[in-house]
């Protein structure tokens, strides 16, 4: 939820400058590899927009990053938004590789404002739950 808020401010017609799409900001490409994979049935572009369609791939996208990077989640964010390529470049070089080594800004922003909404998301889980024990 934190990703996507933060993707697309839960607007299912989103759609970057870079051509990333939906609610999940996906490309369309890495899109259609993924539902192949998933077995769904898309049959055009616009189907890629479908909330149900797009946040499954993109959940698919994010899981798999996820574990490439050992179940890091900043790892993981930053591949997300970056490429896979680029962190993995970035963590070769050795170090600390503290996500504010990163060398991409936009990227460094992307990883602390979905963590922000992630503790913002929790907290409110949190509130809801107590709530409910009355």
């Amino acid at each position: 939820t934190a990703l996507i808020r933060e993707e697309s401010r839960f607007f299912k017609g989103a759609v970057s400058s870079r051509g990333a799409i939906g609610l999940t900001q996906v490309m369309a490409p890495t899109a259609y590899e993924i539902s192949d994979k998933l077995g769904m049935k898309i049959n055009n572009y616009g189907d890629l927009f479908e909330p149900d369609n797009n946040v499954k791939i993109g959940l698919y996208y994010y899981s798999m990053l996820f574990k490439e990077f050992d179940f890091n989640i900043v790892y993981a964010l930053a591949a997300y938004n970056a490429g896979m390529g680029n962190v993995k470049k970035f963590l070769s070089g050795g170090g600390n590789q503290d996500i504010n080594d990163f060398p991409y800004r936009e990227t460094k922003n992307f990883v602390k404002r979905v963590l922000k909404n992630y503790r913002r998301l929790q907290f409110a889980n949190k509130i809801i739950n107590m709530h409910s024990a009355f």
